[in-house]
């Protein structure tokens, strides 16, 4: 620290960096003191004072003009009786005498001079800084403003603060509380917590005219206990959004006769009771049964609950919002009524499907009457079973993308696969003519990854199709090895109102993998017709042997026999597979196998073959 001399006094200068000098202390030699205006041809930026140091003999402080920062309280300067602002009207600071302000008297900085019992802070000030007030003498402050933003300390080691009772009030701004824990009454005619008020203390239960605001809410993140919040004015305005931030409730109670809210055990709804609107994030109930007559369940209603296990939807409930039971980690049961037509679409810029994150939820019957599962409805759920209704017609994106679930059985009403809506699924049973891009459903990038053919997500699937009757007519293989550039193949397979066998079997060339290729052929066979050279054909014919062992494997007799009858396989194949066949104890196939070697046998030698 270096030392400057500047109108008969000496000031000790300080600098943080090349640019900005500080007033650390003084050597009071006059009762007159003029701050520095400059150090090393610089401008001095501010005065910093030791709060517990003390300079007595001071009449009047000059602040110079160019000066942005002040940190001096009443306690340095005890015998103050004026502070003066040099600089005129370019003066960063202005001063009344006693207090000094900044910002064109919106902002209180410090008061300096105790000169009587009472004082009243201008109606022009919005905000009153740390220490402002530190170590003042004044027993009254009147405050014409209510609605002031405080620093938490403005007001330390004051004698009016000190003269408080219950709780430290300025103007409608609750500043402190002689109660630290338990339950808070708040005065009626506060209208607002200051700043970080909330978050020095452990209330476990709030009783007030108003609701707090982000700032206050955000405070008590990390260091509250509160559980119970009563808003006791029936005018309070209750901004929901914000209410949900408060994720360590499990109570929340509103005045009667509010125009736009009620609570029942705790639970938000419309003024009418027609709309469930919040759940406590932390009300520790296992079960709710939603009570009769409400008529919707709000967006995010739900959100983040994590005790609820069971929940039950009166048939009165015909609409579900947007996320509302988003990321309820431990609900394992839920009820839906069969009236409900629509569980809609996540949000459009984030994520937030209605049961998306339900980590313990491992079946559900959706309502008979849904019409629409919305876009990732149950992503990142852990449904193995569903039910669907025979209403369904469309399922928005990612909206059954599910690891656990293997097999899903559509109804003959659905219409349209929303892109990676079958994510993950091995077995999708559908009505001829359905089922509308069904290759893009199973086939897809996650949607957390860039949207290209390098990350998307090729998989295996089986489609049983369904004929009118609900008989399965055939059995198709979406292979999990076929080559990308081919998948335009199967989507104009299954575009159109009912399959395109011509453009499904153009697959067959990109098929990778043997054993799905082998299957591919199998699932086929009933499309051979008399013309061998085409490729398909060509390869039927060469892995005869193969196919038929597998038909006899999976014990499809009949198609066993319609391709025997063919001609393809040779006589050491069938000598092999008439074995196989005894063991399976596939009789009929295995008489069909003897004949076929005594008739061919016949041709060359007298020998027999005898099951």
């Amino acid at each position: 620290m270096d030392w400057i001399e500047f109108k008969g006094n000496r000031f000790g200068i300080d600098g943080y960096g090349y640019w900005d000098y500080y007033v650390k202390d003084i050597d009071v030699q006059t009762e007159e003191v003029w701050l520095p205006v400059t150090f090393k041809n610089r401008a001095v930026y501010g005065i910093k004072l030791p709060q517990d140091k003390v300079y007595n003999g001071v009449k009047v402080l000059y602040i110079p003009g160019d000066m942005k920062e002040l940190e001096v309280t009443s306690s340095n300067f005890p015998e103050l009786v004026k502070t003066v602002c040099t600089g005129g009207a370019d003066s960063y600071f202005t001063t009344d005498g006693r207090m000094v302000f900044s910002g064109k008297g919106g902002k209180l900085h410090a008061c300096l001079v105790n000169d009587g019992k009472s004082i009243t802070v201008p109606g022009s000030v919005k905000e009153i800084c740390s220490k402002a007030f530190y170590g003042t003498c004044y027993s009254e402050i009147n405050f014409p403003y209510n609605n002031m933003e405080i620093a938490a300390d403005a007001f330390d080691n004051s004698k009016w603060s000190g003269l408080q009772e219950d709780y430290v009030i300025a103007g409608s701004v609750l500043i402190s509380s002689r109660y630290k824990d338990g339950v808070l009454k708040v005065p009626e005619n506060v209208k607002k917590f200051n700043r970080g008020f909330l978050s020095e203390c452990n209330y476990e239960k709030i009783i007030c005219s108003f609701m707090p605001s982000l700032s206050d809410i955000n405070s008590m993140e990390y260091y509250n206990k509160l559980k119970s919040y009563h808003i006791t004015s029936p005018s309070a305005v209750i901004n929901i959004k914000n209410l949900k931030e408060m994720e360590w409730l499990s109570e929340v109670v509103i005045a009667d006769n509010h125009p736009l809210y009620s609570t029942r055990d705790g639970v938000v709804y419309s003024a009418d009771g027609q709309v469930l609107v919040w759940y406590p994030s932390a009300k520790e109930d296992k079960e709710f049964y939603i009570p009769d007559g409400v008529k919707k369940i709000g967006r995010s209603a739900f959100a983040g609950q994590n005790y609820l296990r069971k929940l039950v939807v009166p048939d009165s409930v015909k609409v579900i919002g947007a996320s509302a039971f988003y990321q309820c980690t431990e609900i394992e049961e839920i009820y839906l009524p069969d009236g409900i037509k629509e569980i809609p679409d996540s949000n459009a810029y984030q994520r937030g499907g209605v049961f998306e994150g339900c980590s313990s939820l491992s079946y559900i019957k959706l309502p008979e009457h849904l019409e629409y599962l919305g876009s990732f409805a149950f992503y990142e759920s852990w449904l193995s079973s569903i039910e669907i209704g025979s209403h369904l017609e469309q399922i928005g994106e990612y909206g059954l993308a599910l690891t656990e679930l293997d097999d899903v059985k559509l109804p003959a009403s659905l219409k349209r696969l929303g892109k990676g809506s079958l994510l993950h699924i091995g077995h999708v049973t559908a009505y001829e003519g359905t089922a509308g891009g069904l290759p893009a459903a199973v086939n897809a990038t996650n949607p957390y990854m860039k949207d290209n053919a390098a990350n998307l997500i090729w998989q295996r699937c089986e489609v049983s199709v369904l004929g009118k009757d609900g008989e399965i007519k055939e059995t198709f293989l979406i292979p999990g090895s076929l080559n990308r550039n081919l998948a335009c193949c199967l989507d104009a397979a299954w575009n159109g109102e009912s399959i395109d066998y011509s453009e499904y079997d153009e697959c067959f060339a990109g098929i990778k993998d043997t054993d799905e290729k082998l299957e591919f052929a199998e699932n086929r066979l009933s499309c051979l017709g008399d013309d061998m050279d085409n490729p398909f054909a060509s390869y039927v014919k060469r892995v005869s042997g193969k196919i038929a062992y597998r038909l006899l494997e999976h014990r499809k007799e009949k198609e066993f026999l319609e391709f025997a009858s063919r001609g393809f396989l040779s006589q050491a194949a069938l000598k092999k597979l008439i074995k196989y066949s005894n063991e399976q104890g596939l009789v009929v196939c295995s008489a069909y196998i003897a004949q076929i070697l005594n008739k061919d046998g016949g041709k060359k030698k007298k020998s027999s073959f005898r099951l």
